[in-house]
């Protein structure tokens, strides 16, 4: 039998785009690797995240459909995304989920592995679950998670069923899933990997048999399961199958990206069969995924249409430069001027009149035992935020302290404050002190 190789990707409904993108971009560190609309409502976003290449398997995407009301759960409803993090990480994802102040729930063992269930800023119920074997992974390097924390990839999905063995059946006779075990009303299915193994990160279907009612689509809901075949013959030969079991898949549609069927399972969980290629890069260059709107070929005549529709779209990327002893702004300016109008030099750290006495070794003797490092958060060359850390061995040595103190500290928006503090708490932990403290 022809059976998928596993998830492809997993596309959901949430709420305001540019929460969306603070979420996955900055707080889980998962890279934008398509900014695209939806091809069947081309006024909507749809935002591809992924790891560092965009790989198959790897992709959390959404169509930001705002106006909609929040999705119910019931039957034929996903109710969990699992999202895969390197084995040992769930300490490290809990204190960030905590700094970021995100929803979450203790660390607990389901179905023998370390999970981390959380909820998104609209509601999406996610898990982060350690890996137990190896998995290929491209990191990205400019995420602001470390390579050996970042999200893997697609470890699986929880689903929400009328009838356990019509599903079961299904997904066993058509589509080349094994049954595995049970847990606390959770029953685990798996394709096998390329050596018959069950239980694979990328592989895994829980399903469970609920007594209620239709579920419905909505903000902080899953819209469809991908699986993903290698090519179209793949795809097709599957088609085959399952329109031979009743389940009246489409034609094959081109995304561009990939080429797509569509079709319910028999509790109505929207599933689709998606080709590996021919990938992200055959409109972008690599390095370069993301970072502005691409569109189909057949939509790029509605361009201008689309672009006014759509809002603009900023990941914020927060960038170190040098302390500001190195170089004194021309013009330090007034506290009523917004922080994006403050001038500065490209090694320079923006000053508000009289900051720069208080910053000069020359003339404040406090930097005889003390040191600085200043932090800019910047959109798109337009400076957005800055933070001081401020390391002040007197302080410490007196008081019999292990702490690190920031100052100087505006932003934008409260996202850009997150993502200054928590590079300066990182910096502060990396000189060895234990505590930030400032206000």
């Amino acid at each position: 039998m022809q059976r998928p190789l596993g998830l492809h990707h997993i596309t959901a409904i949430s709420g305001n785009a540019e929460e969306n993108l603070a979420f996955y971009y900055e707080v889980l560190g998962m890279r934008l690797v398509k900014r695209s609309v939806n091809q069947d409502d081309p006024g909507t976003y749809h935002l591809f995240y992924a790891d560092g290449e965009g790989s198959p398997g790897t992709d959390l995407t959404f169509f930001p459909w705002a106006h909609m009301k929040k999705g119910r759960k019931g039957v034929g409803i996903t109710d969990e995304v699992l999202l895969a993090v390197p084995a040992g990480s769930l300490a490290y994802w809990q204190q960030r989920l905590s700094d970021f102040q995100i929803d979450h729930d203790p660390i607990k063992k389901r179905f023998g592995e370390n999970s981390l269930s959380l909820r998104d800023p609209h509601g999406m119920e996610l898990a982060l679950v350690e890996l137990k074997h190896e998995r290929s992974f491209s990191p990205w390097a400019a995420s602001s998670v470390p390579a050996d924390k970042q999200v893997v990839g697609l470890h699986g999905a929880r689903v929400l069923e009328r009838s356990l063995t019509l599903t079961g059946q299904f997904l066993t006779e058509h589509m080349g899933f094994m049954y595995m075990l049970s847990e606390e009303g959770w029953h685990r299915y798996s394709l096998p990997d390329e050596r018959g193994y069950l239980g694979r990160s990328g592989m895994i279907l829980d399903v469970k048999e609920i007594q209620a009612g239709r579920g419905e689509w909505g903000v902080g809901s899953v819209h469809h399961l991908a699986w993903r075949v290698s090519d179209e013959a793949h795809e097709l030969a599957l088609r085959a199958e399952i329109e031979a079991a009743g389940r009246r898949p489409t034609e094959v549609i081109d995304r561009f990206w990939f080429k797509s069927v569509y079709f319910m399972e028999p509790g109505g969980v929207l599933f689709e069969l998606a080709t590996d290629g021919p990938g992200f890069g055959v409109d972008e260059e690599m390095a370069e995924l993301g970072e502005r709107l691409i569109l189909p070929p057949w939509l790029e005549f509605h361009r201008p249409q689309i672009q006014s529709l759509s809002p603009q779209l900023s990941p914020q990327r927060i960038t170190m430069q040098i302390t500001p002893s190195a170089a004194k702004p021309k013009k330090p300016v007034s506290s009523t001027i917004p922080i994006s109008a403050m001038p500065s030099t490209p090694t320079g750290f923006p000053l508000r009149l009289g900051e720069w006495d208080k910053l000069n070794p020359k003339k404040n003797p406090f930097f005889e035992h003390a040191r600085l490092k200043a932090f800019l958060a910047e959109d798109e060359g337009k400076l957005v935020g800055r933070i001081a850390v401020i390391d002040n061995d007197g302080h410490n040595l007196t008081h019999s302290d292990n702490l690190a103190f920031f100052g100087f500290f505006e932003a934008e928006s409260e996202r850009v404050a997150k993502a200054l503090l928590d590079s300066a708490e990182t910096y502060a932990k990396s000189l060895g002190r234990d505590t930030l403290r400032g206000r």
